[in-house]
């Protein structure tokens, strides 16, 4: 991500307003897919769920698919590739798939719940970017088609799996590698008055009781989760309030940033897939 194209990016008047609309609805989806939640308990076994679609998208998932990307990319051992697979088929992540062509290895498929999740969850990204740039609006309600979301789901892998092999890492991850963690951080920054920049400056109200109640976490993983953070100098908390720090405030720009950027490139290579031009 070239520094002047972040900076326009980042300048735009209503970028603000679009990372907050990603944010809501994240955790309107998340609130509304019980699943989802379950399988974004770290951002090790969400990555590994995308993959498991994006191996679909490939060509087929097999255990022997999944240990083979869990050694590339370093994400999981094979044993613990092996137990995540039975665990989303036991969430309803993956089923069977109904044609099974060779005995010796069993193939899965993406539920029609779970696919229809992730694109929601794409065409809400680019419901959020077309703030910025009208022209997201071109792909938002095609993600029903199969060779536009597999594009995507393409596309979008390469960016991910150079992100995963850099070991890049940053305030932002550090909330998003912790259970709950991420929609933690969403919720404070949602709670931000009307008044407030983006990302908020001002204090944020603090209740530890209701991030556990949202998050499905215990009280003392968040106490324990933002104390970590200010130890980092990530946030300042004060009882019944916490602050977002410039680290913390300058990732959370960069995050969303490459998001907008990933969803314009992925939506160029989905429009390629089907022969239109970007």
């Amino acid at each position: 991500m070239e520094g002047a194209s972040l900076a326009r990016l980042v300048a735009h008047p209503r970028f603000g307003e679009a990372c907050l609309q990603v944010m809501r609805d994240t955790l309107e989806l998340s609130r509304t897919n019980p699943a989802l939640v379950r399988v974004l308990i770290d951002i090790r076994r969400s990555m590994l769920a995308f993959f498991v679609m994006y191996l679909n998208a490939r060509g087929g998932i097999t255990l022997a698919a999944v240990h083979d990307l869990c050694r590339e990319l370093g994400l999981a051992s094979p044993g613990r590739a092996t137990a995540l697979l039975i665990n989303l088929r036991m969430i309803g992540y993956v089923v069977p798939d109904p044609v099974q062509v060779d005995r010796r290895s069993r193939r899965y498929v993406p539920s029609a719940a779970i696919q229809s999740t992730m694109a929601e969850s794409f065409r809400n990204r680019g419901l959020a970017f077309a703030l910025i740039e009208p022209e997201a609006t071109r792909l938002t309600g095609r993600f029903g088609d199969q060779r536009i979301f597999d594009a995507y789901v393409v596309e979008l892998a390469g960016g991910l799996s150079a992100i995963l092999k850099r070991g890049d890492s940053s305030a932002f991850t550090f909330f998003a590698e912790r259970n709950g963690g991420l929609g933690i951080l969403y919720a404070l920054i949602t709670s931000a008055s009307a008044d407030d920049d983006f990302p908020p400056r001002l204090p944020l109200p603090l209740s530890s009781h209701e991030l556990a109640s949202s998050f499905k976490v215990s009280h003392t993983h968040v106490r324990k989760l933002l104390r970590d953070a200010e130890r980092l100098g990530y946030v300042t908390r004060n009882r019944d309030e916490i602050t977002l720090e410039q680290p913390l405030r300058d990732a959370i720009v960069e995050f969303q940033a490459a998001n907008f950027f990933a969803y314009a490139s992925c939506a160029c290579a989905a429009l390629a897939a089907v022969g239109e031009e970007p």
